[in-house]
């Protein structure tokens, strides 16, 4: 059980039976566990950002709605990094950065952020669901399931269920983009995979058909990111749009290894530069893999000496170099995870940022292409 169940039933804010029934619905659903106690009114958002304060003996960020970002503030993180790190700068106070967060940062992710910025940077807890809409909205980040759409409506005042489809219902086209220095929000503004490129070639990325059959990717020079997300947004094979992803990742890394997640085990599907020998990873166990899985963002970090990290480092050579752990979810789920590596040396945080940037429109394709095989069959 959560230190936050746990939490609910020690200051008898929820009864064994709510929890149980939260921890079900999460089970089924995947994600955060704080967006099923909110789905389900065992709390009220100000109850689950204290609660995450108590927790993580961090301060809470507001109590309620959604978060008010001041541009200055959001100049000085770019969307990749407030993505990979799962942050929301909020404003400049004291000569310190003000940043939302729904976990506490790494040691190595601060560190990057307060060399990035310039300065200190102070944090404040709020939902992760706060924390998906603002990224959402301003950052570029993954376009918020139906059920988080009008989880959020209700929680701001509107009176939505939860399986309806709630108005604007967050279609890339319409997702704003990042305040203007007067704290407005441009009406044209396009994300970057609807930007037209006049640098873009207009060749496609090729493919062609192996031995097996089956349409796999190909592609002779450097694949640009428009490249990439030409070849996503056309793929309609999961295993293509993992070797778009691992022929992108190996432009920025030297090595790099991409995990399928089933059942709560980590299994190597593709590698370039290790040769990876049989090997299962159980993400309930403690580990960089399990805690990247948790929080369900990127980012950089070390492996540890032991349980599954020593089997990492043991199997392909990893020493005590910063590496770049992805996960790629869907709706909350983790379906890959990415780990990549430079031999030798820490992975580049402008190397890191750039991934986990692709990440997400990668696993937007697998959300994509998912969905039309279940409507298919």
């Amino acid at each position: 059980m959560s230190s936050l169940c746990q939490l609910l039933l020690d200051r008898s804010i929820a009864t064994l039976h709510q929890v149980d029934a939260v921890l079900a619905s999460q089970a089924h659903r995947g994600g955060a566990i704080g967006l099923e106690l909110l789905a389900m009114d065992v709390v009220t958002e100000t109850q689950l950002h204290e609660l995450l304060s108590e927790i993580h003996e961090l301060p809470s960020g507001p109590s309620s709605g959604p978060l008010l970002l001041d541009a200055a503030a959001c100049a000085l993180v770019p969307g990749a990094t407030a993505r990979a790190m799962h942050i929301v700068p909020l404003e400049r106070r004291d000569g310190a950065l003000m940043v939302a967060t729904s976990h506490p940062l790494t040691g190595d992710n601060e560190r990057l952020l307060v060399d990035r910025v310039g300065m200190s940077i102070r944090c404040v807890l709020v939902s992760e669901l706060r924390i998906q809409q603002a990224l959402s909205s301003y950052f570029e980040g993954p376009v918020l399931d139906s059920r988080s759409l009008a989880l959020l409506a209700r929680l701001d005042g509107d009176d939505v269920a939860l399986d309806e489809q709630p108005p604007s219902s967050g279609a890339v086209s319409s997702r704003p983009g990042p305040p203007s220095s007067d704290g407005s929000l441009p009406g044209d503004w396009l994300p970057p995979s609807t930007r037209p490129s006049p640098d873009a070639s207009e060749a496609p990325p090729s493919s062609g058909r192996g031995a097996d059959g089956v349409a796999h990717f190909r592609h002779r020079g450097p694949l640009s990111r428009v490249d990439g997300q030409r070849a996503l947004e056309r793929a309609s094979d999961v295993r293509f749009v993992l070797e778009v992803l691992v022929r992108y990742v190996r432009q920025y890394v030297d090595c790099c290894v991409l995990f399928v997640v089933r059942r709560g085990l980590a299994t190597p599907r593709h590698a370039h530069g290790w040769t990876m020998e049989p090997l299962k990873i159980d993400l309930s166990e403690p580990g960089s893999l399990s805690e990247a899985n948790g929080r369900g963002s990127g980012g950089l970090t070390r492996l540890g000496a032991d349980g599954s990290d020593g089997d990492l480092r043991s199997r392909i050579g990893i020493g005590d170099d910063q590496v770049l752990i992805v996960p790629l979810t869907i709706r909350g789920r983790t379906v890959a995870i990415l780990l990549g590596a430079d031999e030798g040396a820490d992975v580049e945080s402008e190397a890191a940022s750039e991934l986990c940037s692709f990440a997400y429109e990668v696993a937007a394709a697998l959300a994509r292409i998912i969905l039309e095989n279940k409507r298919e069959g």
